[in-house]
């Protein structure tokens, strides 16, 4: 997609809006198509890939599928980590006569974007030499890829170039942003994160993700007004009332975060941020019984979440079960030591990401004190570095076993049992 620009001005965009609407009732479902395709490329430029993928429903209603609806589809859902569906309409873009070379393409960014480097890393320069309109696209891919990967100094490189050569693109200093803030570096965070919304004030990913660093900076008041520019406009945004409800909440402002964390949870009942983040403002209170039925609920989702043990364990001593709270408090007491030792990785892995006794040790203590699915990547990291790492293909092979995924299990296990038995 070529770069969009707010350069043109909102009062071309509106115009040609409004041109597009008075032709079309003359010219009919031929234009309306056209201008369901625009609003759905608009759509995707901002990420939002849901409402993308309804526009071009909606302009297939006019003028039935083509092989760039299809397409444009495929990579709304590769956009959604969705390979099914992403399978789907490539296949269907392909029979309805796309660009065969754009379809490969697009497959390759998907094993790209989910860090299958070692799989199409070579095609890199390839595709940053012929990419043309996709650039944008190709540098996301790529960068995400390298970010699966643990490489920040590579995705860091694409995401700079990509920068300078699209200088009015919001999309890379959202990504440059998401890496500082993910480092910590939250003042350099802002930084980013303002330069995207300098380009595109509209951009909700990255108000909302400015508004998550100014409350880590204790700019509390900053964030709720941050979070309100979005509420206003999206007044059933369960991720933008739920950051807006925790600035409230830090901000003093108890009575307003109770009405919009309440509200984020109903609209999103499932949703473990809106969820903790209310049960937070309910111990603060004194509300343990309250805090505790959701809680319980976030413990089921994501039982290794530091804050989901520590709120539970405030809202359990609140009601005198200290026995039971002691043993959250016990286990934060343990995942801060070893985050502290995944740190020191990390900050080891900066200068060379080629240790792959680093990223062992990360995988190992992630599996215990962090995501499952954070430390199966850094296990297979190692992988790609030692093929013949017998430790990560045991843990590996133990963490399959135990989840369910018998067949996984089996092909670590066969690779242990043919590596063990290489060095006798």
């Amino acid at each position: 997609m070529s770069q969009l620009t707010r350069n043109r001005g909102r009062l071309r965009l509106l115009g040609l809006t409004l041109v597009l609407g008075i032709v079309a009732v003359v010219a009919g479902p031929g234009l309306l198509a056209v201008r369901k395709l625009q609003q759905a490329r608009n759509s995707m430029f901002a990420a939002r890939h849901s409402d993308a993928i309804a526009l071009l429903a909606d302009a297939e209603s006019w003028k039935g599928p083509t092989g760039e609806t299809a397409f444009l589809r495929a990579r709304c859902f590769r956009q959604l980590s969705d390979a099914e569906k992403m399978k789907g309409a490539l296949q269907q873009a392909a029979e309805l006569g796309f660009d065969r070379k754009r379809i490969r393409t697009e497959q390759t960014l998907y094993l790209a974007q989910v860090g299958e480097l070692d799989k199409v890393g070579s095609q890199l320069p390839i595709l940053f030499q012929n990419g043309g309109d996709d650039l944008p696209v190709i540098c996301e891919a790529f960068a995400n890829g390298f970010l699966a990967n643990h490489r920040v100094a590579d995705a860091v490189q694409i995401l700079n170039a990509w920068a300078a050569d699209f200088p009015e693109d919001p999309r890379p200093h959202t990504g440059i942003g998401l890496v500082h803030k993910n480092a910590g570096q939250f003042t350099l965070a802002v930084a980013a994160f303002r330069e995207a919304l300098k380009r595109d004030p509209d951009r909700v990913r990255a108000r909302l993700q400015l508004s998550e660093v100014l409350i880590d900076l204790h700019r509390f008041d900053e964030a709720v007004s941050e979070t309100w520019k979005v509420c206003r406009v999206e007044p059933e945004n369960a991720v933008a009332l739920t950051i807006h409800g925790q600035a409230q909440h830090y901000s003093g402002m108890n009575e307003d975060a109770l009405r919009s964390l309440m509200k984020a949870v109903k609209l999103a009942p499932t949703n473990l941020k809106a969820m903790l983040a209310l049960a937070q403002l309910h111990n603060d209170s004194g509300r343990f019984t309250a805090a505790i039925e959701l809680l319980r609920k976030c413990m089921q989702k994501e039982s290794f979440n530091v804050d989901v043990r520590s709120a539970i364990g405030t809202a359990l001593r609140g009601i005198g079960k200290t026995d039971e709270a002691t043993l959250h408090f016990k286990y934060c007491a343990e995942a801060s030591e070893a985050h502290s030792r995944i740190q020191t990785n990390l900050d080891k892995l900066s200068r060379d990401g080629q240790l792959a006794g680093a990223r062992f040790d990360t995988g190992e203590l992630m599996m215990r004190y962090g995501s499952p699915e954070e430390a199966t990547a850094w296990l297979k990291s190692v992988l790609r570095l030692e093929p013949s790492h017998v430790p990560a293909h045991q843990a590996l092979a133990d963490h399959y076993r135990e989840s369910g995924q018998v067949a996984a299990a089996r092909e670590h296990e066969a690779a242990v049992q043919l590596l063990k038995k290489s060095r006798d």
